[in-house]
């Protein structure tokens, strides 16, 4: 697993939902990792990343992939699709409104010196970002995603 992290470039599959419609299931991506990967991590980045040890996915060992929304030390606060940091109402467009009748409960949460909060876009259909999983640390985070490759078919309206 180590030598796949630190040669550069990964072509991954992803097969869910939750990161709709920037990524839809059966899309491929091409992530940037070991080397490749030295810049910063930045706000809106889609970001890959080990989950943490304690989660009942970890032993699994597959990357995840969500949207960073949450630096280092910052207070994140999701009220519905709107986001907050540390007070200040932030632009994310690309969070999917619920449908129906359906509400998202409100979350709340300090991030630590080295820790980063990831969430999925489309989120009626994320589960297990750090809503459930909690804050990611920076060791955790391998790469960053720096293509998506559309292979879903897109539907016909």
């Amino acid at each position: 697993m180590l030598a796949g992290w630190l040669s550069g470039i990964r072509l991954m599959a992803y097969p869910g939902r939750s990161m709709e419609p920037a990524v839809k299931a059966g899309d491929h991506f091409i992530a940037l990792t070991g080397l490749w990967s030295l810049r910063s991590i930045k706000r809106f980045d889609m970001a890959v990343y080990d989950v943490p040890p304690n989660n009942k996915w970890a032993d699994r060992k597959i990357p995840w992939m969500k949207r960073v929304v949450g630096m280092p030390g910052e207070h994140i606060r999701i009220s519905g699709t709107e986001l907050f940091v540390d007070g200040r109402k932030i632009d994310a467009p690309f969070y999917g409104t619920p449908t129906g009748d359906q509400k998202l409960p409100a979350f709340e949460v300090k991030l630590g010196p080295d820790q980063f909060f990831m969430l999925g876009d489309n989120l009626n259909h994320s589960f297990d970002d750090s809503r459930s999983m909690g804050p990611i640390h920076q060791s955790l985070v391998r790469g960053f995603v720096a293509y998506v490759i559309r292979t879903s078919p897109e539907k016909k309206e």
